[in-house]
């Protein structure tokens, strides 16, 4: 296996009482990743556990090191004011009250090597 390719993962992690720190101390909440991939792909889902930030979605990472991010984030009910104009920055949310993040890229560029443009899509689906 290469060193620069993920070659097999499985994992599972919570993340808990995530705060951002800067501009100001905002707390977001439990987080858990879940881990599984081979050869052609890893996925990694990420689902909020409870807290201000409701997260829903996935990270996939190919064999080729390029990833695609697709996450659906709202702040919950009785978040702080700093979360929900945080939340905010990135779009607008849809009928469901959630934003839709989309991402895709590359791992390789990321990490300085060979230069693959990434693109970003964050309207709202």
């Amino acid at each position: 296996a290469s060193r620069d390719k993920i070659s097999e993962a499985k994992a599972n992690f919570v993340l808990r009482d995530v705060v951002l720190l800067l501009p100001r101390r905002t707390e977001w909440g439990d987080f858990k990743l879940a881990i599984d991939g081979a050869d052609v792909a890893t996925t990694i889902k990420i689902n909020d556990q409870g807290g201000p930030l409701l997260v829903d979605g996935s990270i996939t990472i190919d064999a080729d090191n390029l990833y695609d991010v697709s996450l659906a984030i709202s702040a919950a009910s009785g978040a702080s004011n700093d979360l929900i104009q945080g939340v905010g920055l990135f779009g607008r949310p849809g009928n469901d009250g959630k934003i839709r993040l989309k991402y895709s890229g590359s791992l390789t560029e990321l990490l300085g090597g060979n230069k693959v443009k990434a693109t970003a899509n964050d309207k709202p689906a």
